[in-house]
């Protein structure tokens, strides 16, 4: 076997078991279990050494938001572009915990879905498309997002990142979410009772 192969072979082994560095945990989501009442329960989101992070987006109004200005807050970043057919999943769970976060005490968090590499109508469209009627739009301005998450080798769409409310990054969850909307609720009241 040449080398390309035998290092092709091993990363996509890498990609099946769950590895550890320094910086993050990687793991497969077919491991993922999504039951509170099991001990070997595997997180769908890794932990991250919490790393302070600053970008800003646009919303579809062309307004600009500062993360900055969300500190205090939880912000919940996910990566996602209209040709991006695994986005479609992520986007449905939170455009359905987006109304369930103002009912509960949760309401200190915010979701910032980024459209990366679409434009505002390419983006509108899909979002009509795929019933997603409870989230605003967010547009990488300047693609400082992309620089900002590839400095900390997030790099996937679809990709959800945890920010907690002193900007840092909490946990990252990279690939398809598939998470219920109770366990991303559980998940954010735990990061809210930590900070």
């Amino acid at each position: 076997m040449n080398k390309f192969y035998i290092s092709y072979i091993l990363l996509a082994l890498s990609f099946a078991l769950v590895t550890t560095s320094n910086d993050m945990l990687i793991f497969n989501d077919l491991d993922a279990v999504d039951n509170k009442n099991n001990n070997n329960n595997i997180s769908l989101f890794a932990p991250f050494n919490r790393v302070a992070i600053k970008f800003f987006v646009a919303d579809d109004d062309n307004n600009l938001i500062f993360s900055d200005n969300l500190k205090g807050r939880i912000v919940l970043v996910y990566l996602w572009s209209t040709w991006c057919m695994d986005c479609i999943k992520g986007l449905q769970t939170l455009n359905k915990l987006t109304p369930y976060l103002k009912e509960t005490s949760l309401q200190n968090v915010d979701i910032l879905p980024i459209a990366i590499g679409s434009t505002v109508q390419q983006a509108k469209e899909f979002y009509m498309q795929n019933n997603i009627k409870n989230l605003r739009l967010f547009f990488d301005v300047e693609h400082n997002v992309i620089k900002t998450f590839s400095r900390l080798n997030i790099e996937t769409i679809p990709s959800l990142i945890l920010i907690d409310t002193n900007s840092l990054v909490a946990a990252v969850h990279i690939g398809i979410l598939q998470s219920s909307v109770n366990y991303l609720y559980n998940f954010i009241g735990e990061l809210s009772e930590q900070d």
